[in-house]
């Protein structure tokens, strides 16, 4: 969570903008999903052969941030910093700002939200990040990889989870049925 949120602090307005477009596609797929509300989604732009290793590597972070290695005051410090510094890049478009206001009713937030979030970021205590780790950085998760199905596919086998395939437009794909055994054919026996 900290680690996406001082990326974005570093990163260009333009880079924001593309991150923000792709969890508003996350966003658009879990509702197609049928999938709750995502309370954070995170987003990673890997090659093909380092996805399985970088799925791995979240779900260790995202179990340490909410146990053995909480989030520090310097990190905390970095997150909020980095996000407030950030904030005015969300708007420097039009098509940005149309953006930021299409989330403020799809999310269900007042009128005042953006206007108030500097404030609400910057009273975030190392012990609030730490509680909203504990709260959400644990559980199910709904884990969304993108790319080639030949290369992917069997690196993900080895997680455990389901996988559910979908096609560009985000429809289901139909479940292909288990391969059946083959079959031997019938030993005949030669006359005598």
């Amino acid at each position: 969570m900290g680690q996406i949120t001082r990326l974005k602090g570093r990163v260009g307005a333009r880079d924001r903008i593309r991150l923000d477009q792709h969890f508003e596609s996350i966003r658009a797929i879990e509702q197609r999903l049928g999938a709750p509300q995502a309370a954070c989604a995170l987003g990673a732009r890997v090659k093909a052969d380092t996805t399985r290793a970088s799925i791995d590597e979240i779900l260790k972070e995202l179990s340490e941030i909410a146990g053995a290695r909480p989030v520090t005051d310097q990190e905390r410090g970095e997150a909020v910093g980095g996000m407030l510094l950030g904030f005015p890049g969300d708007f420097e478009r039009m098509s940005s700002v149309a953006g930021q206001l299409t989330s403020l009713i799809l999310d269900g937030h007042p009128a005042d939200y953006l206007s108030t979030w500097p404030a609400r970021m910057g009273a975030i205590t190392t012990a609030d990040a730490n509680a909203m780790a504990k709260k959400y950085a644990v559980g199910d998760f709904v884990i969304v990889v993108v790319g080639d199905k030949a290369a992917l596919l069997p690196t993900l086998e080895g997680l455990g989870l389901p996988v559910i395939e979908h096609d560009g437009q985000g429809n289901l794909l139909p479940v292909a049925p288990p391969a059946a055994p083959p079959t031997e054919a019938p030993v005949q026996q030669a006359a005598r």
